[in-house]
């Protein structure tokens, strides 16, 4: 699934005069991969140049989306995607536990993003990992309160980046 501009027509960045050469867009994914011993998805690497990989956030009428839970959907107010540099940073951090009896993050789990929601702060959490039955999946974490467990600590937000891109609304409208 490529990602468009129009795909991104719910979101902003600072500067969105910005134009990035594919070759050098190509060398931040390479940064990533290499870093984090992954293989992205061809449509984050879309999402990278096309947002010239600076931060990105939802326009202001709408920010919020559902991340399904197995026992109830939490109402999300997102923050921003990252760019390159801050994918690594958080992924590596999030890999470190500091709760005993908690989960790593697992290799092929990517922080893309961040946001809050009723209780804490949460991130985005991309699965790159190719034979996973949820690869490309987004999904939120609750990274205080949750283990790494589809449906418990990780909540459902979309089948693919695309889908998610696509997915952000007025509060009043979930």
């Amino acid at each position: 699934m490529d990602i468009e501009k129009k795909d991104l027509l719910k979101w902003e960045v600072s500067d969105p005069e910005i134009v990035v050469e594919r070759k050098k867009s190509d060398g931040f994914v390479m940064n990533i991969e290499k870093e984090l011993s992954i293989t992205l998805p061809n449509e984050y690497r879309d999402y990278i140049f096309l947002t010239a990989n600076q931060t990105s956030w939802p326009k202001d009428d709408c920010g919020y989306f559902l991340a399904k839970y197995n026992d109830r959907s939490l109402k999300v107010l997102m923050s921003v995607l990252f760019p390159y540099e801050e994918v690594i940073d958080s992924t590596k951090l999030l890999q470190e536990s500091i709760y005993e009896h908690r989960f790593l993050l697992s290799q092929g789990l990517i922080i893309i993003g961040c946001d809050y929601d009723d209780f804490s702060d949460g991130y985005l959490v991309y699965d790159v990992r190719r034979e996973s039955p949820t690869y490309q999946n987004i999904f939120h974490w609750m990274y205080s309160q949750g283990n790494l467990i589809v449906g418990e600590g990780l909540g459902f937000i979309a089948h693919s980046l695309k889908e998610f891109l696509n997915t952000p609304t007025a509060a009043n409208e979930l």
